[in-house]
């Protein structure tokens, strides 16, 4: 007989580096789930809340009769929907009043503002509660503007019964908004209550998400504090409304900004497929997001109706949620000390590097140099895709009114996965050809640039660099410095781990979020700004990832850049000869 050959001994290497990476890589990842589970809308309140309280279900059920059909301006629908809104705020033991007027109005129609007042006991003022009631010519309008006008109804109701107040609240329902905010126009121009209005709250549509400051007046300071103030569960950030303002949105606020009188604006960032469309109908109506709306605007108006609303304009403060109702705000007068603060920073770990030959100037300036450029080559790339990709898809694949297109978010899933794969292309190069150290320091010379653009021009959105730079930086000099004593006390590779982890938690926990609005908001409009935030987060991920993208397992990126062309090429051949 043969003799058997002997078992082959297999040794397993065991990467502690590695391991711990792969550690942290499943724990982001469930934080970046975390991050975005905080865009999910409270729980509507029974039709048994208390009297005092908002309840969506009570103010659903002037939504199921108010967006049964299209009621668009001078339509036989709107003036049952007007009769119904008259009746309404009757019922709830106001005296509303009608404004009339033909002129600038479409189709020879009659302009019909339903308004109301609540009188106040020693007013400084009105706060005027403001919703348009009217829908486009194809859209029952459960969302546009349904939700706010039902919001606005639930709110006076409450407000009926948790009176009297310091200050009048004027309620006004304007019609002809999507014809040119011509109610609010007619309003603002022409009826005597204006001369008494001090604050201005505009309700816009609200689904799928938390309702947002989607609007705000300027020299907003005072109004940002009080609305911190008096919600439980604010969501705003200053980044959103100078997108909104950015993109030309309009609405019902704008009349009394232009006028100078302050206010603030709510709505979902959320621009449906189904926006303006007969798809607008309570079928795609989210309870939760009125909820939302409803009671955020309630506690609002309740604090503002029994304070001073004397001097009410201070500068601007940035502000932004951290995690669900964890909303932070402070002056923008801090804006450029903090980035200064963060420039002298970066300055020290440079000195320190340099001082104790981690660093080479070459090196540190030929990689930032390098990082900027793939920086701009990313976010052209991924733009360019994206025209091609509105050229190829069929037309019919597309909403009339929405940003958002059929099976969208997997086309942002293919860029973002393309843009990641790339930079970790360009952190695979530049760890083959010089240090670890010389690359972390190239890539915070990079953060520091959009730093700075934004603190100089958008000052208000400039915490999305300030806040994550700021503590990375921090805590990954901390960790430099605290090498040696961490490895003379055989700590081992674990606490340098979690410290790199910290420093990563602020820029998941605000840049993620972001993206997602982005994405929610605009779609494949600003896919190259998605894209190029997921380039910055990616560099910020260079302690944690450095032993991933180093020898054998950089492979990986190219693998994953395969897949993506090809995803992209298979959805592109799918929908043009098959779709």
């Amino acid at each position: 007989m043969p003799k058997r050959s002997p078992m082959k001994r297999v040794t397993i290497i065991y990467n502690e580096n590695a391991a711990l990476s792969g550690i942290i890589f499943f724990f982001t990842v469930i934080l970046c789930i975390l991050s975005l589970i905080q865009f999910i809308p409270p729980s509507p309140s029974s039709v048994d809340a208390p009297k005092d309280e908002f309840s969506a279900r009570r103010a659903w059920k002037h939504l199921e009769v108010i967006a049964k059909e299209p009621h668009p301006s001078g339509s036989r629908r709107q003036q049952q929907v007007y009769e119904y809104l008259v009746g309404t705020l009757a019922s709830l033991g106001l005296e509303p009043e009608t404004q009339s007027s033909a002129q600038h109005m479409p189709n020879n129609a009659v302009l019909k503002n339903i308004l109301a007042r609540i009188n106040g006991e020693n007013p400084d003022g009105a706060i005027i509660l403001i919703a348009h009631y009217d829908s486009v010519t194809h859209a029952p309008g459960a969302t546009d503007n349904g939700s706010g006008v039902v919001s606005l109804l639930e709110v006076t109701r409450a407000l009926q019964i948790s009176g009297p107040y310091k200050n009048d609240i004027i309620i006004l329902l304007t019609d002809a908004e999507e014809a040119g905010l011509i109610g609010a126009r007619t309003f603002v121009k022409k009826h005597p209550w204006f001369k008494d209005v001090a604050f201005a709250i505009n309700l816009e549509m609200a689904t799928t998400t938390p309702v947002f400051i989607t609007g705000i007046s300027s020299d907003n300071g005072w109004i940002i504090q009080q609305y911190a103030r008096s919600t439980t569960r604010p969501f705003a950030s200053s980044i959103l409304y100078n997108v909104h303002s950015y993109l030309g949105y309009g609405d019902d606020l704008m009349p009394f900004l232009w006028a100078n009188i302050p206010g603030i604006g709510f709505s979902t960032v959320y621009i449906f497929p189904e926006y303006h469309t007969k798809g607008d109908s309570l079928a795609n109506a989210d309870i939760r997001s009125i909820q939302h709306q409803g009671e955020q605007t309630l506690a609002f108006l309740k604090h503002l109706a029994q304070i001073e609303l004397v001097d009410i304009k201070e500068k601007n403060r940035v502000n932004f949620n951290l995690w669900g109702p964890v909303f932070i705000h402070y002056p923008q007068s801090l804006v450029i000390p903090m980035a200064s603060v963060i420039t002298l920073l970066l300055l020290g770990f440079l000195i320190y590097g340099f001082i104790k030959r981690k660093l080479r100037f070459r090196f540190v300036g030929f990689c930032a140099l390098l990082f900027l450029l793939g920086l701009f080559f990313i976010s052209l790339l991924i733009s360019r895709l994206s025209e091609m990709m509105k050229l190829i898809i069929p037309g019919e694949n597309f909403a009339s009114y929405s940003p958002h297109f059929k099976n969208d978010q997997f086309f942002i899933f293919v860029f973002v996965l393309l843009a990641i794969s790339l930079t970790l292309s360009l952190l695979a190069y530049f760890m083959k050809r010089t240090d670890y150290e010389n690359i972390l320091a190239a890539a915070m010379t990079v953060w520091l640039t959009p730093l700075w653009i934004s603190s100089i021009i958008l000052p208000d959105s400039s915490y999305i660099f300030t806040w994550p730079f700021l503590f990375f930086i921090v805590v990954v000099f901390s960790n430099e410095l605290l090498k040696d004593y961490l490895k003379n006390r055989n700590l081992g590779p674990f606490v340098s781990y979690i410290l790199r982890f910290i420093a990563v938690l602020p820029a998941i926990l605000l840049i993620v979020p972001l993206l997602y609005l982005f994405y929610l908001g605009t779609a494949l409009e600003f896919v190259s700004v998605i894209c190029a935030f997921t380039f910055l987060l990616t560099l910020l991920y260079l302690p944690l990832i450095k032993e991933m993208i180093s020898g054998k397992v950089k492979r990986i990126v190219f693998v994953a850049i395969g897949l993506t062309v090809l995803y992209y090429a298979g959805n592109m051949i799918y929908y043009y000869y098959f779709a």
